[in-house]
């Protein structure tokens, strides 16, 4: 039996299967040989920190699924700002998402309570946010500062759709 989500305004998309199945593998992988997230682990926090801050913010409205989504093309955002990610890779990540019936923006966020949930975030360092940010598809960095104007234009960033040249069309 096959299993599939549909997401609001999106396809039906498979939730079982070879390449869901080897994801999950992936990760059990890291997580075992990882269990205090002190260093391999930290990768898969990739989009979770705006994720996280937008879900929060959202007060239950997304779902954590749709959060991270819209944390992966913030996380992408900074990346570009911080000249570490390839605008075509990022166009690739947003038209796999988009496919996939995920959002890639949140409308009805505030931009300001994303600031403030992210302020709180339980990894964060000191006084310091730290990001996952990709370097190409396959590779991210972990423990990456970002400027606080840049994060605040990206989550803003984020309450629109993107453009067609952020798409890649």
């Amino acid at each position: 039996m096959k299993r599939t989500a549909s997401f609001t305004g999106g396809p039906t998309i498979p939730t079982t299967g070879p390449a869901l199945a080897a994801a999950a593998g992936v990760k059990a992988r890291i997580v075992a040989a990882d269990p205090r997230e002190a260093g391999a682990r930290e990768m898969l926090n990739l989009g979770h920190t705006l994720g996280h801050a937008f879900e929060h913010a959202s007060r239950g409205r997304l779902t954590h699924g749709f959060a991270v989504s819209i944390g992966l093309r913030g996380a992408g955002l900074l990346a570009l700002r911080q000249r570490l990610f390839s605008a075509g890779d990022h166009a690739r990540v947003l038209r796999c998402l988009k496919r996939a019936g995920l959002p890639l923006c949140d409308r009805a966020a505030d931009v300001r309570a994303v600031e403030r949930a992210l302020a709180v975030d339980k990894k964060r360092l000191a006084a310091a946010q730290r990001f996952v940010l990709p370097v190409r598809i396959g590779e991210v960095r972990i423990g990456m500062a970002a400027a606080p104007a840049d994060v605040r234009d990206v989550i803003a960033q984020c309450t629109r759709p993107p453009s067609a040249e952020e798409l890649g069309w």
